[in-house]
């Protein structure tokens, strides 16, 4: 996870399995992705997260990406 990122300020870790994004249910890392470029930039939503067996909400404020890809 990139330090600072808004990942990163939200509380997502690395081993979190990212359930919903926005209140869309997601299957893979692609449909992550397709969601996540849908957003504005400031954006603020919300994420639901599988950590140790429990299910937890998170809130992110959409950034830019700015590492290498």
């Amino acid at each position: 996870m990139t330090k600072n990122s808004p990942a990163e300020e939200a509380g997502l870790k690395p081993d979190d399995i990212i359930l919903k994004v926005k209140g869309q249910e997601t299957k893979s890392i692609d449909s992550v992705r397709r969601i996540l470029r849908s957003l504005q930039i400031g954006e603020e939503i919300e994420i639901e997260v599988l950590r140790s067996g429990e299910s937890k909400v998170l809130k992110l404020k959409v950034g830019s990406y700015t590492g290498r890809r």
